[in-house]
Parts: C-alpha cells; structure tokens; sequence
C-alpha cells in the first residue's frame, strides 16, 4: 500500500504531516506520495528544520508562561480568562491556551517519528543519518519533557512512580490514540532520547543542538528527578567545556548569546524582524502597554528589593505605587524580539551548586559558582558565600539565585513540586504542590474510554 504525506510551506522551509494522522493535523493544499517527497537528504534536512521552527513557536515564552503562570511568581494575570484559569488552578478541557501549548510539542515530535521512520527511503552517509536522528530525538525529548512536567504531577510524587504520566510518541501510530503512559516509563524514554543524543551529536552545530545542548538537557532532567549526582556530573561536563562563557545580567538579547547552550533565534535586519519572542513580549512589556497581562507578585518583587544593590532590579518598575491599582511591572522583555536561551549556562552552575550541596560534595567549588552569579549581579563580592557556608547554606543561596535568576523562564513550579517530592512542606500561593489543579488538564479531544483525563477539584 502505498503511504501518502501532506505537505505544506513556511517560512522555515517544508513542513510534512502525514495524512494518516488525525490527532495534529492542518489541512494542506496538496499531498504527495512520501516517494515523491523525500529524495535526498536534504529533504530530511528540511523535515528536521520544521521541528526546529515548531520548538521555536512553544519556546517563545508560551509554555514558559503556563509554568509560571501556576507559580508564586507572578500576580493574577490580566484580561486573559484562559491564563487565569491556569492562576486559578481550574484549567478545564476547553481551556484554548492550553490546548494550543499541549499540541505544538506533539506537532514536533510527530516529523521527527516520520522523519526516522523514512530514512531507509534514501542512501545518505552512516554519520549524516545519525546526526539527523541525534537531532531529532533530542527535540523529541525536550518536547516530552515539556509536557510531562504541566499535565502529569512530578517524578516521585508516587514512589515507584507508577503514576499516570502523558501520551510517548516514540513512533507514529496513525489514528490510534495512545494510552497515558507511567511517569516512569516517560521518564525513561526521554534520558533514552537524550543518552542517543549525547552519543551522536557533534561538538559544534551552529544554531542547532550540540552534545552540550543534550548534556545540559540531561542535567536538567536528573534534577528534576532529584538524581543529584548525574545533574551534577552532566552539568559540570558542560561548565568545564569551555564552550560557554557567562553574560551581564540581560541573557535575553538579539544575537550571540554566550552562555546559550541551546537557543532559538530571532533575527533583525533593516527590513525583517523574524522574533521569536512574541508571548514574552506580548504578555510581559510595559514600555508600550501600561495594562501587561503579566505582572510579578508582590511577595517576589520585596524578595529581590530585600538587597537594594541587586542590578536585577533594573527588571521590575513598581506602578501606582501607594494606590489600591498599585503594581509590579516587568521590564526584562521590553524589547522587540530577543533569542530565547532554553538551556543556558547560568542554569547549569545552579543545577551544580544545588546538587553538590545536597550531596554534601565539593562544597568549595559550590561556593564559586553562586558567587560568581552573585558577582555578576552585585558588581562585587558583597553578597558572596564565605568559605566557611554550610552545605545547606549554599543550597538556600543556590534556590534564591535560581528564584532570581530564572525569573519568566518557567522553572519555579517545578522546583517547587521537585522539593515537595523530597519530603518538603511546600505550598504554592496557599495551595499544596500535589493537588490536582497543579497539572493541567488535558484536551477534550484527547480523553475517552482508554486514555484517562486529569482528575478535577481544582486546589480548595
């Protein structure tokens, strides 16, 4: 039987979507026999590309925003009844935004199934095809990671973590719908994707994933895990490359970002400005909009103001000050566009401190890395850790950075629900990081007989 592919054009190049698959489908314009599409490798190239672009078009600030949104962060949103749900913690199966966020990962790892399933179509060199598969299954794991993180409740929340996870899609399964598989079992396909990754990427890739973009993202996986001593190891083996250097304290910037270790890229010419940076900018800008739909708490606003000489300040501008309409602008993405770095440097010097404090390991070397952030954000050694700080001395310092530092990016739910996993009595704006509005719900079009639903209850 012959197999048939749709295709459709962007800006990025060829986007293919098999016509079999009614789960993520847009209509095309035409289709084509898989035959007629994939002829050499450059083809798969442009495959490869399109899932570049859709990780791209989620890492925009879009579910770096739903994170946040669930967090402590950030007060209630504004004139956006889909992200209030998700403040609410009432996020329903109709809910557009987060429907929307859910899909765009899929959309990704969909091409990248298709993509290795054809690769017997074409003769192309052992190294090429490996680094194209490399590629893919990093992307495919980062997108896996993404989702499992909001629609399922944490790594450990159950001890064996039989828990119900999300849907893997390591192949592609026409229009049959999947089961939810464990968290262990989505666990374990994505360090699977990342240790091939790790494998078979090169050192140096241009704007695409490298080894150290892999290592990095399995640095933040075991963390997530609360594995410590592989967050550490891989986490060093990023640092101690030499390839990454740190930034001033604005990483969010158009053009070469040094401490990115794996980045999406807007450009800007003269006549074209390609962001890809729209739901940081449209949610968060105050310059030009003096009612942004995002503004940070209060609670965290006083965190940073605690230490008047943190230039991190320069990000937030209190508005109304005295008034009942009093509120804490952000002015970190006043910016047209900017490049989005997704794994950074900064990150991994915290996801080190952290886990050698809670292995009680090489304290000194701990110590170095928060100051050296502490630094960067100060202007001298004023706020540095003293030699003689404790182990959980450095891992408080390393959580504050972290709250700090990561600010919008997404990371301060997880790592709430990551230490509540270890035994820590947290709760989230009067909220316990387990109950089920912490997850989101799935879409109505995914829920039926076999694959199960979130529960509902919200977090009363």
């Amino acid at each position: 039987m012959k197999k048939f592919l749709s295709i459709t054009l962007t800006a990025a190049g060829v986007i293919f979507l098999s016509s079999c698959s009614k789960l993520f489908d847009v209509r095309p314009e035409g289709v084509l026999l898989i035959e007629d599409a994939l002829k050499t490798p450059e083809d798969f190239e442009k495959v490869l590309n399109s899932c570049y672009d859709v990780a791209a078009n989620y890492y925009n600030g879009r579910i770096q925003m739903l994170n946040e949104v669930l967090s402590d962060n950030l007060a209630a949103p504004i004139n956006n009844n889909d992200l209030n749900e998700v403040y609410l913690r009432r996020v329903n199966f109709f809910n557009g935004t987060t429907n929307g966020v859910y899909r765009e990962p899929y959309r990704s790892i969909f091409r990248i199934n298709f993509m290795i399933e054809n690769f017997g179509m074409v003769e192309m060199p052992e190294s090429r095809r490996l680094t194209f598969e490399a590629e893919g299954r990093f992307l495919r794991a980062l997108g896996h990671f993404e989702i499992i993180k909001l629609w399922a409740q944490p790594y450990g929340y159950t001890t064996d973590n039989s828990h119900l996870g999300i849907r893997i899609q390591n192949q592609n399964t026409g229009t049959q719908l999947q089961i939810r598989s464990t968290v262990k079992e989505g666990y374990d396909a994505i360090l699977q994707d990342l240790w091939f990754a790790k494998n078979h990427l090169p050192a140096t890739n241009g704007n695409y994933a490298t080894k150290y973009s892999a290592m990095a993202a399995l640095a933040k996986v075991y963390f997530q895990m609360n594995k410590f001593d592989s967050a550490a190891f891989y986490a060093g083996q990023v640092i101690n490359s030499g390839q990454f250097t740190l930034e001033g304290i604005d990483r969010f910037k158009l053009g070469p970002i040094s401490e990115g270790i794996f980045i999406t890229v807007s450009t800007q010419t003269p006549t074209l400005l390609d962001g890809r940076s729209g739901a940081f900018t449209g949610n968060y800008r105050s310059d030009n909009n003096p009612n942004p739909t995002l503004r940070a708490s209060k609670e965290f606003y006083n965190l940073v103001a605690q230490r008047p000489n943190d230039t991190r300040l320069s990000f937030f501008e209190v508005r109304d000050e005295g008034l009942p309409t009093e509120f804490v602008a952000v002015t970190k993405f006043n910016k047209d566009a900017f490049s989005i770095p997704v794994l950074h440097l900064t990150e991994m010097m915290l996801i080190r401190a952290e886990s050698l404090a809670e292995l009680s390991q090489n304290l000194p070397e701990a110590i170095n890395l928060i100051n050296q952030i502490r630094e960067r954000a100060f202007g001298d050694d004023s706020e540095n850790l003293p030699a003689t700080a404790t182990a959980i001395e450095i891992r408080d310092a390393a959580r504050l950075e972290r709250r700090i530092e990561m600010f919008a990016e997404g990371d301060r739910i997880q790592d709430l629900k990551r230490r509540g996993t270890k035994g820590e009595n947290i709760t989230v704006r009067g909220a316990a990081w387990n109950c089920p509005g912490m997850v989101l719900q799935f879409p109505a079009s995914d829920i039926n007989e076999t694959f199960l639903g979130n529960p509902e209850g919200g977090c009363n």
